[in-house]
């Protein structure tokens, strides 16, 4: 089983994801601890891959985000990380003649 989890892995795959990639987590999660998701980051970022990662210090996995500021950080996140990487990459619309 162990080997079937690695092989399904994101951090195992890393090297064959290229596409800009949002990673939010919280700091005190017991069920995916917050070394896994540093490790992705770090395994993105070495194959070149656009990525964005913040930790919520004070969130864990049950509470996440924690606050309404926590809440209204990660929607804000969310739209500009489309802004950038989803709508930047839309086609444009043919000029007004």
């Amino acid at each position: 089983m162990r080997e079937y989890l690695k092989s399904i892995s994101p951090v195992s795959r890393a090297a064959d994801l290229k596409k800009p990639t949002l990673i939010l987590h919280p700091a005190k999660d017991s069920r995916v601890p917050v070394a896994q998701a540093q490790e992705l980051v770090q395994a993105l970022r070495a194959n070149k891959a656009p990525v964005w990662y913040i930790e919520f210090g004070d969130a864990n996995h049950d509470n996440f985000p924690t606050t309404a500021a926590n809440g209204d950080f990660t929607l804000e996140s969310w739209i500009l990380f489309f802004q950038q990487f989803v709508l930047n990459d839309a086609p444009q619309a043919p000029a007004a003649r």
